[in-house]
């Protein structure tokens, strides 16, 4: 696998809070920014999944999600 370097800008208050949390897991920033950027990804694919799924079946019933949050382990 290669890699891409890329250049961009972040306010100064968020990139002190990145580095931080970079430092604190121990871990470099470039791979603290592509784990929350593959996190960040992958909830948008499990909403795109969710959406699509609503919109064949209709709505997940509550009693459904209830038991989901019930099982879900909780941070």
């Amino acid at each position: 696998m290669g890699v891409a370097k890329m250049s961009f800008s972040l306010d100064k208050p968020l990139a002190r809070e990145i580095r931080r949390s970079a430092r604190a897991s121990k871990r470099k920033v470039s791979a603290w920014l592509a784990d929350a950027a593959r996190e960040y990804l992958r909830q948008k694919q499990a909403e795109k999944l969710l959406e699509d799924y609503e919109a064949e079946h209709g709505p997940v019933p509550q009693a459904t999600l209830d038991e989901l949050d019930r099982q879900w382990p909780k941070d």
